[in-house]
């Protein structure tokens, strides 16, 4: 009996044995540690921290990518505005350096010389070079018309731009590189008031004209037309 209930013993012992080396290989399998030396420590401190900023990176993008979309699905309208705004701009700086038409209410100044032909040139020719409308005389007057207000002004059809030159070539002005003979007329855009009181002055330049019997006649105009400048609108120069 006693020899019956060792062997029992023996075999209980045996199988209690077995499962705790059974535990043992389990949980060794599962858990393993590995022991790493400062260089190995260092290159995968770094490596973690290359994946996290290509983590935050991506995320980055990702939020601009949805932004663009947004704005691409419900920004219609106000793109719409913008451009609208943007062509409004040009537009309104076309017309303020003479590239585009324009019109409104101004003056219409009509000048010519004291004599009309050769044959009825004075026989002195200081004389003559008084009565005469020379290029100066021109750039005067575009000046006073400008410090009056003049929006727009054109000679003889001809835009007045901030960089038009007036020559004098024998019986015509040279404006923007156009001959353009006598009489002249020149078209003002502005208050018509302000700028018929300004050029009827008595100091005024109109004044000056008139004493070297130079013709000049102002009228008011309800409404001008004034046609853009056509010619070369390349600034190659300019940055």
């Amino acid at each position: 009996m006693k020899g019956r209930n060792l062997k029992v013993m023996t075999f209980l012992m045996s199988v209690i044995i077995g499962l705790l080396v059974v535990g043992n290989i389990n949980i060794n399998n599962d858990t393993k540690y590995v022991q790493l030396s400062t260089k190995e420590y260092q290159q995968a401190y770094a490596e973690r921290n290359q994946l996290l900023s290509t983590i935050s990176k991506l995320k980055h993008s990702n939020d601009e990518i949805k932004n663009k979309i947004n704005n691409y699905t419900y920004g219609g309208k106000q793109d719409e505005k913008i451009l609208e705004d943007m062509k409004q701009e040009i537009d309104y700086n076309k017309m303020s350096i003479g590239f585009a038409a324009v019109k409104g209410p101004g003056v219409k100044i009509l000048l010519s010389d004291g004599v009309d032909t050769l044959t009825e040139k004075p026989k002195d020719d200081t004389l003559l070079y008084v009565k005469t409308l020379h290029d100066n005389d021109m750039m005067k007057l575009i000046n006073e018309l400008k410090l009056a207000g003049a929006q727009a002004i054109a000679i003889n059809g001809q835009r007045v731009l901030p960089n038009s030159e007036i020559l004098c070539g024998w019986a015509f002005l040279n404006i923007n590189g156009v001959k353009t003979p006598g009489p002249f007329t020149v078209d003002a855009i502005g208050d018509k008031d302000v700028l018929c009181s300004v050029l009827e002055r008595n100091d005024s330049y109109v004044k000056t004209l008139r004493n070297r019997d130079i013709s000049v006649s102002i009228h008011k105009e309800g409404e001008l037309h004034i046609n853009g400048y056509s010619g070369d609108e390349s600034f190659n120069n300019l940055k």
